[in-house]
């Protein structure tokens, strides 16, 4: 039965090593809130991690690049969007002679804060300064005055700002916290227009289970807390089997004890690392799920193991 369950622990992982990682963006706390007025100026915003651009659906790099940024405070999540527009002088005529169409030119920011992949809601943010919010597919004008979105223009770029509360939102997050999100934008009035997206959705922009990932805490504190809770969750089971039934424990002692080496050694490696973006943070990530897979493995022999001696 053992060598069962660390044939299937292997070939999940093999699997995950092939997997296509979801992007992950750090966002931190602030002690000061930024001004929603679309500027981008606020210390906060210098201080924020830029989000890989935003590509193609399909993944295809864009000659027009977006990229993102993210904080929070106790009430509100902050995101900002720098949309690089070479033809700004193009819009600005065309936005003065009223011929841009509603949202034809704008920002989206998908959350889904439980990371269940299916609930979630669309916050929208158009060149004009409109705004509208979606729960998942269907309009819901009710949230539209209950947050905060602005925009300005440059020479080159336009740029969004937004202060969404969690009231709103639905869930406040804590130190360990993990949420879907995706980060997108429609560019439409220029021929080379397209749609582009931080998560690539492979189709339709309202697709959860291809969202990207925001954490609220700096990588190595999340790592950390991340992934002592999910293991911590795994031991409490082991041990109040372990307990139940001493015979059967026994047997996995030494598994058990070059786990737990493992489990210091990465957790002393993630507080020692330096992890200033998503795609530095992907790495531990992998382990560290490696890590609980093993732990989750470990439950399930010593569960299978009590059914082979107590259960016959």
């Amino acid at each position: 039965m053992r060598i069962l369950v660390y044939m299937l622990l292997v070939l999940g992982l093999l699997a995950g090593a092939r997997a296509e990682f979801a992007p992950l963006i750090c966002a931190l706390p602030v002690q000061t809130a930024p001004k929603i007025d679309g500027s981008l100026d606020d210390p906060c915003w210098q201080a924020a991690e830029l989000s890989a651009p935003l590509t193609a659906i399909g993944g295809a790099a864009v000659k027009v690049p977006t990229w993102g940024k993210v904080c929070w405070d106790r009430k509100h999540l902050y995101v900002a969007l720098i949309c690089a527009e070479p033809q700004m002088a193009v819009l600005r005529e065309h936005i003065a002679r009223n011929i841009v169409s509603l949202y034809g030119e704008s920002i989206e920011v998908f959350v889904n804060p439980g990371h269940d992949h299916f609930a979630y809601k669309q916050y929208r943010v158009g060149i004009l300064g409109e705004r509208d919010t979606h729960v998942q597919t269907d309009g819901d004008a009710a949230f539209d005055a209950r947050w905060q979105g602005a925009r300005q223009l440059h020479d080159d770029a336009w740029t969004v700002e937004m202060a969404i509360p969690f009231t709103v939102i639905g869930m406040t997050p804590k130190a360990d916290s993990l949420w879907g999100l995706n980060l997108n934008r429609a560019r439409s009035v220029f021929p080379d227009a397209g749609a582009f997206c931080w998560a690539d959705t492979k189709g339709p922009f309202h697709n959860p289970s291809r969202f990207g990932h925001i954490i609220f805490a700096d990588y190595p504190t999340w790592l950390t807390v991340y992934y002592m809770q999910r293991i911590a969750e795994i031991q409490t089971e082991m041990r109040t089997l372990r307990r139940r039934y001493p015979v059967a424990a026994r047997a996995q002692a030494a598994e058990l004890e070059a786990l737990m080496a493992q489990r210091q050694a990465f957790i002393a490696e993630i507080t020692t690392a330096s992890i200033t973006n998503g795609a530095q943070c992907q790495p531990y990530i992998h382990r560290g799920d490696a890590l609980a897979a093993a732990f989750d493995a470990e439950l399930d022999d010593l569960r299978c193991t009590i059914i082979a001696h107590h259960f016959r």
